[in-house]
């Protein structure tokens, strides 16, 4: 698992914003009237990597909606200690929201940690997988400039194009510290969208 600067490096090479092409449904090569016979890899890569935008869009949305509804965990927590309820705190939210106690827990932790770094809210990683590298993360976040620079609001790039991060090495395995140089995400622009189609 990456650590600090390296960690750094493959998060910011992975930050998407959410453009108006994450609401369209990610339609099947049938539901568009294509099949083994009638269709070219060139075609069928664009619609890859057409689907793989609206994945990554996606998954972005779910961590910001996660983040945000841990605020709202938070705000009913510290209400709910205030007011001095005669149920329990594990009652209550469940019979007030249907969400067991341990998710909302892991919830306002991250919440708590985390809402204050607006560009985090731009990774398109699953909410377990952020939940798994959370210390990885806090740690990573422990020099001023890297935390400068997740505390920024500025909008990351409309849209993933073909951004892929390079295979690093271990950095267990390796002696030398890797940067930001090191990680080479490949970029090119969008390209017209070649005919999934090619009848003969």
């Amino acid at each position: 698992m990456f650590m600090g600067e390296e960690l750094h490096c493959y998060l910011k090479n992975m930050l998407v914003s959410v453009t108006p092409e994450a609401n369209e449904e990610i339609l099947t090569p049938s539901g568009m009237g294509i099949t083994l016979k009638n269709c070219t890899l060139d075609g069928i890569k664009y619609h890859l990597e057409n689907g793989y935008k609206k994945l990554c869009m996606r998954k972005v949305r779910l961590l910001r909606a996660s983040l945000n509804y841990g605020k709202w965990l938070q705000l009913a927590f510290t209400k709910f200690k205030s007011d001095k309820q005669k149920i329990s705190w594990k009652k209550w939210l469940y019979i007030a929201a249907g969400i067991s106690d341990s998710y909302a827990r892991q919830l306002r932790k991250l919440a708590s940690k985390f809402y204050k770094y607006p560009r985090l809210r731009y990774l398109p990683i699953s909410l377990d997988e952020f939940w798994k590298r959370r210390n990885a993360i806090q740690d990573m976040l422990n020099t001023p400039e890297r935390d400068a620079y997740w505390r920024d609001r500025a909008v990351p790039k409309p849209v993933i194009e073909r951004q892929f991060v390079s295979v690093l090495p271990d950095p267990v395995a390796t002696t030398s510290r890797l940067s930001c140089a090191d990680v080479v995400g490949v970029e090119s622009g969008n390209p017209a969208a070649p005919s999934p189609m090619e009848i003969e």
